[in-house]
């Protein structure tokens, strides 16, 4: 199978959009914002040790609706890089003074896998300011299981020894078809691990995925319970795993949630198969 050739430049051509960085809370914070500064906000949050491109598909189809923020969180992508473990707390600070530095009031969130803890986790806390919830490789329920100490070894790997091949490594988890992985991700990847302090940052990062830092970072039932934004909740539903595992679980306690399966995909459901993530991701949000 030939796959067209895709990067983040052709999927924006199209799409007004900055990117540009702003202080957060002494941090600062590199973000892209797409689409009508008129038109109501939306805010993007990447995986671990991701970056915002990692909604490079999705920008452009949301920006027709919304005024889309999506940024490097703590420690990643062009972000600052502070020197101490960064646990969900962390995140969800800098995910405070993010909106708070934009002037967004209340937003809808889309968080992927590390970005679905925050923002499940924002969303428990400022309820207020949530007014809708996409949570796609949900995580935060189940114990530390194996796959995170597969997923720490692989990124901690890329950052000590910076490769084509070791950041093509990642990549092979996070979607089903290996070959729909975009060169450009990896080569953006890949200058981001270059980074002279990305070594240390992946350390920090990478601490939550400890059994003993991830176990206590659970979101207990209690707290499921009390998300009361509307919630839809993305099952990659080929690849049986704690995130599907997590998808079908916390249905069960968001008083207000849905669960949408997508098929032939893994990791990254909104990059792999964008056309049916962001087709359905409207529909919700829009409310249609």
């Amino acid at each position: 199978m030939t796959t067209p050739y895709k990067s983040v430049w052709t999927e924006l051509l199209d799409t007004p959009f900055q990117q540009a960085w702003i202080n957060c809370g002494g941090l600062k914070t590199r973000y892209l914002r797409a689409g009508d500064e008129k038109s109501p906000p939306l805010v993007m949050l990447h995986g671990t040790a991701g970056s915002l491109e990692n909604f490079a598909a999705n920008l452009a189809a949301h920006a027709k609706h919304f005024n889309c923020y999506v940024f490097d969180m703590i420690g990643s992508g062009k972000t600052d890089k502070p020197d101490y473990d960064y646990e969900t707390e962390h995140y969800v600070k800098h995910l405070k003074d993010f909106i708070d530095a934009v002037g967004i009031k209340s937003t809808p969130l889309i968080g992927l896998s590390l970005g679905a803890r925050v923002a499940s986790k924002f969303s428990i806390d400022y309820p207020e300011m949530v007014d809708k919830l996409i949570l796609l490789s949900a995580t935060a329920y189940f114990p530390a299981r194996p796959i995170q100490g597969d997923i720490k070894s692989s990124r901690m790997n890329a950052a000590a020894n910076p490769t084509w091949e070791s950041v093509r490594e990642i990549f092979k988890g996070l979607f089903h078809d290996p070959r729909m992985v975009w060169d450009d991700l990896i080569a953006t990847r890949l200058a981001i691990y270059k980074q002279p302090d990305m070594k240390q940052a992946m350390s920090h990062i990478l601490a939550l995925l400890d059994p003993d830092v991830y176990n206590r970072n659970r979101i207990p039932d209690e707290e499921w319970k009390r998300l009361t934004a509307p919630t839809l909740i993305v099952a990659a539903v080929d690849h049986q795993d704690v995130f599907l595992d997590t998808a079908r679980t916390i249905s069960k306690l968001i008083p207000n949630a849905e669960v949408f399966d997508m098929k032939h995909c893994s990791h990254w459901p909104q990059m792999e198969d964008p056309d049916t993530f962001n087709a359905r991701s409207l529909s919700f949000l829009l409310g249609k």
